[in-house]
This record gives structure tokens, C-alpha cells and sequence, in this order.
């Protein structure tokens, strides 16, 4: 079987760890009982989810070198038992909060770095001729997780009563589907280019080919670039509102409809159909109308959805607002590592997505800790949310200041 077909099946694979690795969207749906449990602050919970984000990001910089070293397969094999580990340990905890951020912030999230990050360049890389199209069904098969893990993850411990079972239940079975799915990946042939079909053959003789990347950057290059700079703020920014409701959802629909657990677990499920429409459509249409416009867009409706979110208490209006916030999150997961390449180039693309990827850590150090900050002095959430729409607001600027800077370069050939 030529690598031009077993890709597909590499892809697959990637998709159905990305699946089952995907715990981090319904971390809402475990906050209340783990503070019913063992009587820990919103806050100090929330630090958690900030915790797993950090170290997912941290992870592949550390271990950048392994990866280079090892077999795809193999590196994740190492991740899934990280995130196996942290999982069983969370259903042990003896009521330290010391424990929930070792299980979930340091093993869990490194688990997540080992798997979810490093498979986010491969799947590009796997297709250098649908950058867009593979990292939105990618992507999208993790935000999916959410729709079956949250709803699943409440029915235990509603029959059980105890959200240690969830813990365990789900652990054990992420981690046996992940162990098994890593076995799929297979290493990319060194000279990979992409299918042996020109861009005129692929669209009938219609196609103009893709413009190359604005340019062609080491890591350390890159990291002395104003355009690096740009681009990792717009998505810090951009990211905010997403990292809010994802860590909180379901705390804010109980704490802002009155809401029961089970009715706003059944939403936070649904949070999985909009990230995975936001990355699988956002990841085509980027290919179709360029990543920067599509950003625009996506920063002009978290603008609009947390502007709602702040002022109105209609059920109807206020899901519809809520779950347009992950549908933007989703879209922008799916082109960070498209854009990475289109802006810095194939050749170190792995090491420089590492450290672009570390805007999700920034966002999650500001977004869930700001909600339980303002919840705590003002008893409610709509402060959150009106300083969402300044910091979406400010994505929308940061994206016409990467056009400038791309532009300039291109032109001067940087």
C-alpha cells in the first residue's frame, strides 16, 4: 500500500486518539461535584483545568528532541500511558487539592502534550495538499469527545454518586482504545510532498497553485519575529472566551439560568457539535477564503456571542449565544496549525507549532481563572463576559496587524 493511501488510515487513527483523549471539554461537568466531594472552591477547581492546558503545552517543547528520536506511534504510546495514569489516579484522590492537579494538570495535560499536540502537526504534515481540511477533522474528532464524554461522565456519577467512578470508568477506557490506536500512526516518508498530482489535475485545470508560506523560519528565527508576536497574541485573545465556558459551562448555565446538573451537562455535550462544526467547517473554509479572513470572521461572532451572553437571560438566545463561543474556539484550534505553516513554513513547522500551541496555556491562565475571579467579588458573571468581548475585540485588531506584517514581509522577502 503506497504512504499516499495509508495516510488516510494514519489519519483515522490520529482522529480516534484525538477522540478519546479529548477529557479536557467537559471538565464543567465535574466541577460542582468534585467541590460537593471534597469541598474545594470554584477557583481552586478551575486552576486544574488552567494546570492540564499548561503542561499540554509544555510537554512537546520539552520533548521535542524525543520526538525526532522515535517512531510517531511509539511517542504517543508514552503519552497515552501519561494520560492513562492520570486518569486512574484522579478516581484514587484522598482529597488533596494537590492530587487534582497532579492527576489532571500535570499527567493528564502531559498526556494530552505527548498525544493531541504532536498529532495536530503530523495530520498537516500527513497532508500538505488539505492542511486545512485535516486539521479541521483532527481537531474536530477531539472537540467532538465532549458529546459523549460529558453526558457519560454526569450518568455515572449520578448513578454512583461519586465522581471518582467517572474518573475510573472512562480512564480505563480511554486508555485501552489509545494504546491500541497509536499502533495505526505511521512515520511520514522523509521526502513527503503530498500525493504525485498537480494542482491543475486535482481541479480540472482550474486551479492556481498555493502561495508558499510568507516565509521560511527556524524556532529561533521565528521567536525574534514581530509577525511571532502578532500571531501569538491573536490567538491568546481570540482564545479567552472559549477557555472560559469550556472550563465552566456548566457551572455558568446553573449559576446563570438556574439550571439543574443534568440539564446543563446535556448542553455542555453539545459544545462538542459546535467545536466540531467551527473545526471542520472553519478548517474548509480557510482553505477556500485564507486563514486571516477567516479569523476576522470567527473574532466578529465571539464578539457578538459574549456581548449576549453579558446582557441577555432568554433561554433560547442565551444557549444560542453560548454555544457559538466553542463553535469560535473550534474554528481557531483548527487553523493554528495551518496557519503556523502558511505564515513560517514546512521545514521547522513541528518545533514552531510547539510554540505557537502555547497560546492555549496563556488563554486558559486568564480565561477560567477570570470567571471564578469575578464570580467570587461580584456573585454573578456578566464582568467575565464584557471583559471577553475587549479581548475578542482585540483578536479582530491583531488580525489586520498580521496582514500588514505579512504582507511586509512577503514584500521585503524576509
Amino acid at each position: 500500500m503506497e504512504f499516499a493511501e495509508k495516510r488516510w488510515i494514519a489519519l483515522f487513527a490520529a482522529m480516534v486518539c484525538a477522540f478519546f483523549s479529548g477529557v479536557i471539554y467537559t471538565w464543567s461537568v465535574y466541577v460542582i461535584p468534585l467541590s460537593s466531594k471534597y469541598h474545594w472552591s470554584t477557583a481552586e477547581i478551575s486552576f486544574a483545568y488552567t494546570l492540564n492546558i499548561i503542561f499540554s503545552a509544555i510537554i512537546p517543547i520539552v520533548f521535542a528532541k524525543l520526538r525526532t528520536k522515535i517512531k510517531i506511534g511509539t511517542y504517543n504510546f508514552i503519552g497515552a500511558c501519561v494520560y492513562g495514569a492520570g486518569m486512574l489516579y484522579l478516581s484514587i484522590m484522598s482529597g488533596s487539592i494537590w492530587e487534582l492537579y497532579l492527576g489532571f494538570g500535570v499527567l493528564v495535560g502531559g498526556g494530552i502534550g505527548f498525544i493531541y499536540v504532536s498529532l495536530v502537526a503530523y495530520v498537516v504534515q500527513l497532508f500538505p495538499d488539505k492542511k486545512g481540511l485535516a486539521a479541521g477533522l483532527y481537531t474536530a474528532a477531539y472537540g467532538a469527545a465532549a458529546l459523549i464524554w460529558a453526558p457519560l461522565a454526569n450518568s455515572i456519577i449520578q448513578s454512583t454518586g461519586d465522581v471518582s467512578m467517572a474518573f475510573r470508568y472512562l480512564g480505563i477506557t480511554m486508555t485501552a482504545v489509545l494504546l491500541v490506536g497509536t499502533r495505526f500512526l505511521f512515520d511520514i516518508p522523509p521526502d513527503w510532498a503530498g500525493p504525485s498530482i498537480s494542482p491543475a489535475q486535482a481541479s480540472g485545470g482550474n486551479a492556481k497553485p498555493a502561495p508558499g508560506p510568507v516565509s521560511e523560519k527556524s524556532t529561533r528565527e521565528m521567536l525574534v519575529s514581530p509577525l511571532f508576536y502578532v500571531t501569538w497574541t491573536m490567538f491568546i485573545f481570540g482564545l479567552i472566551s472559549g477557555s472560559m465556558i469550556l472550563a465552566l459551562g456548566s457551572p455558568i448555565l446553573q449559576g446563570s439560568l438556574g439550571w439543574d446538573e443534568t440539564r446543563a451537562a446535556l448542553v455542555v455535550g453539545f459544545f462538542a457539535v459546535a467545536q466540531t462544526v467551527g473545526r471542520l467547517f472553519w478548517g474548509w473554509i480557510s482553505d477556500l477564503i485564507g486563514r486571516i479572513n477567516a479569523i476576522t470572521i470567527v473574532g466578529a461572532i465571539t464578539v457578538l456571542a459574549m456581548f449576549l451572553l453579558a446582557y441577555v437571560r432568554t433561554e433560547i438566545l442565551y444557549v444560542l449565544a453560548i454555544m457559538c463561543v466553542p463553535m469560535a474556539f473550534g474554528a481557531y484550534a483548527s487553523m493554528l496549525s495551518p496557519i503556523t505553516a502558511d505564515t513560517f513554513g514546512p521545514k521547522y513547522f513541528p518545533n514552531n507549532y510547539n510554540a505557537i500551541f502555547t497560546a492555549f496555556a496563556f488563554a486558559a491562565l486568564i480565561g477560567p481563572q477570570l470567571v471564578a475571579y469575578v464570580k467570587k467579588t461580584s456573585g454573578g458573571y456578566q464582568g467575565a463576559f464584557f471583559y471577553a468581548v475587549i479581548f475578542a475585540a482585540i483578536a479582530i485588531l491583531l488580525s489586520f496587524a498580521y496582514r500588514y506584517l505579512a504582507d511586509k514581509e512577503r514584500a521585503s522577502g524576509i
